[in-house]
């Protein structure tokens, strides 16, 4: 529906609009994702997100380059990547990604980990505001993956670029996690941080 891999610094805006059974056909990893949207660094408020695939990752929202995603008040249901990321994926290094208000509903990455969001930061990345991933009273319910991380998938660093404080660094404030099919979270690299304030029920 929407390709916008602008890497000039210019942000997509998207407000009160709804992306229903979009479909991307590609199956390159890093190009053909983004059943809805394939994008640089976008705002997105009160949007719905339903019935998108991918055949690869990302069903609804697939992240290009090192660019950064806020998302407010919004829902992502029933989304499907044929690999990873049902609702959302990045192929490179983001710099920040912020989940404010929003669903995440039945969102089904049916070829590997990562259910609803599957996100990569592999390098030091610290904005003046600290935290590059956010996650704020946000819910996560029935979201499938086929081994772990059925909500969410965060490959994290804690480098430091000399300031002496860490760099890769989360946060989940203030949300709730339902039924998620292989666990509600995963985190790989031992040196990556994470802090929560949320609730979990009956995730397998």
């Amino acid at each position: 529906a929407v390709y916008s891999p602008d890497q000039t610094g210019n942000s997509l805006y998207i407000y009160d609009s709804m992306f229903v059974a979009n479909m991307s056909m590609g199956t390159d990893t890093a190009n053909g994702g983004g059943g809805a949207i394939y994008g640089y660094s976008s705002v997105i408020y009160r949007t719905v997100f339903k019935d998108n695939k991918s055949h690869t990752n990302g069903g609804a929202y697939i992240q290009c380059g090192n660019g950064g995603l806020r998302v407010y008040d919004s829902y992502f249901i029933n989304n499907t990547a044929t690999k990873s990321g049902g609702a959302f994926s990045s192929t490179g290094d983001m710099w920040r990604l912020e989940f404010h208000s929003t669903v995440f509903q039945g969102n089904t990455a049916a070829g590997g980990v990562r259910g609803a969001i599957n996100v990569n930061f592999s390098t030091a990345n610290k904005t003046s505001m600290g935290r590059p991933f956010l996650v704020q009273d946000s819910t996560f319910i029935d979201n499938v993956a086929s081994s772990s991380g059925g909500a969410i998938y965060l490959r994290l660093v804690n480098a430091d670029d000399g300031d002496g404080q860490a760099d890769g660094f989360a946060e989940v404030i203030n949300s709730v996690f339902y039924n998620n099919a292989a666990g509600a979270v995963r985190t790989t690299a031992a040196d990556g941080s994470w802090t929560e304030n949320s609730t979990g029920t009956a995730d397998e």
